[in-house]
């Protein structure tokens, strides 16, 4: 694909050679017409390399744009096939679920006191959560 520069580029250079060509005509004697020559082709020459260069540099950034669509295309199915897609996206949740450290070096606890322990209505004895039946009387909180 051709590059609006680029087209301007060989237009103009084609333009110098016709102008060249004209200012041949027009004017008089032999090493002026040189001079004129010399000139046109210098800048048509010019105009053509720039538009070569510049053509150059669009097929290298579609060439570097599809290399890294590839890559990242297989990064990604090697990602999947080790299952490290879920893996990452884990860990990322992860991450934004776990608490912040303060700089002593402790970290806000996740849960209260209340949460691991509950009081049995009978005796008023604290228990772990973990157990439903009172160790000390007896009182099971899930059948009460």
């Amino acid at each position: 694909m051709k590059s609006k520069t680029s087209v301007l580029c060989k237009a103009v250079s084609i333009a110098s050679v016709v102008v060249m060509a004209i200012l041949c005509i027009i004017k008089d004697g032999f090493f002026k017409q040189i001079e004129i020559v010399v000139t046109g082709l210098l800048t048509a020459l010019l105009f053509l390399s720039l538009a070569v260069i510049i053509d150059r540099i669009e097929k290298t950034k579609v060439e570097q744009k599809r290399i890294n669509d590839s890559i990242d295309a297989l990064s990604e199915k090697i990602n999947i096939m080790l299952g490290l897609d879920k893996t990452s996206v884990a860990i990322e949740n992860l991450k934004a679920e776990t608490p912040p450290i303060y700089a002593d070096g402790t970290a806000p606890m996740i849960t209260s006191e209340e949460d691991l322990t509950w009081d049995c209505p009978d005796c008023g004895y604290t228990e772990l959560s973990a157990n439903t039946v009172c160790t000390k009387c007896g009182y099971d909180r899930n059948k009460n």
